[in-house]
């Protein structure tokens, strides 16, 4: 549930940081539970649920990524806020007006074109025969109505609230006052893209994960930042479904079908 106004205790952003008093190994917790459940908890879960319980691959992809990001936001909860009595709004759920959040909408096209550009050059200069995996994670049954909207919404409301409370609201935020901001942005896009797993995509995610963190920091809020996060993975999931249609009616055309 989104923490309300009376729950955070302040509509405005506070000037003391007080996640960055956060001692390192409760960071470190956190941060495990994300490696466990990227490389443990993903694939247990995965298998169970399309093997155990045998449900479509689309389902399969949708639940493990809403298990997952339930599992990391409880951890971030228990060992980040709750341990060391922090409230939501320390790590960024500060209201302010709508108006501020909805304009980072304007940014979506840019930001993705930007980062497209990035991704288009890495192709062309290390491996030109790149595939996006990601396309097949996203639809593993091939293109259909039904995985597009299902794709659409996890990517869109779910992960990015997730991965901007870790990387933008915890991560940049416990870095910031140690090594300042520079090196706390850089690094935090850095990781935010790695745990990705596509290598290729590395240089492009950071760019895009340098935009939500200037966000995050220019307004004092993750709202801003969500919102942002959303509209980009929409958008990218979308181009990504447009191309796999294309690919199909190509392949169609070919075949006769």
């Amino acid at each position: 549930m989104i923490p309300t106004e009376q729950e955070t205790g302040s509509t405005e952003h506070s000037p003391e940081n007080r996640l960055g008093k956060v001692p390192f190994i409760d960071l470190l917790f956190a941060l495990a539970t994300l490696i466990i459940v990227m490389f443990f908890v993903w694939p247990l879960a995965f298998d169970y649920l399309k093997d155990g319980l045998g449900l479509e691959a689309v389902w399969v992809v949708a639940l493990t990524v809403i298990f997952q990001n339930s599992l990391l936001l409880c951890a971030i909860r228990f060992f980040i806020l709750r341990k060391n009595q922090l409230e939501w709004s320390d790590i960024g759920f500060i209201a302010i007006p709508l108006s501020k959040c909805l304009q980072t909408l304007y940014l979506v096209l840019p930001l993705v074109v930007l980062v497209g550009a990035v991704n288009a050059t890495m192709i062309y200069l290390v491996d030109r025969d790149f595939n996006n995996p990601q396309l097949s994670l996203l639809a593993p049954q091939g293109f259909s109505l039904q995985a597009f909207l299902l794709m659409v919404l996890v990517t869109g409301t779910i992960a990015p609230f997730v991965e901007e409370i870790t990387f933008r609201g915890v991560l940049l935020r416990w870095l910031e006052p140690r090594f300042g901001a520079v090196v706390a942005i850089a690094t935090s896009s850095l990781l935010f893209a790695t745990v990705h797993t596509v290598p290729m995509l590395i240089p492009a995610l950071t760019v895009a994960g340098i935009a939500f963190a200037l966000i995050s920091r220019r307004s004092g809020s993750l709202w801003p930042a969500i919102i942002l996060h959303g509209a980009f993975n929409m958008t990218m999931t979308s181009l990504l479904f447009f191309a796999l249609a294309q690919q199909e009616a190509q392949g169609n055309s070919l075949t006769g079908f």
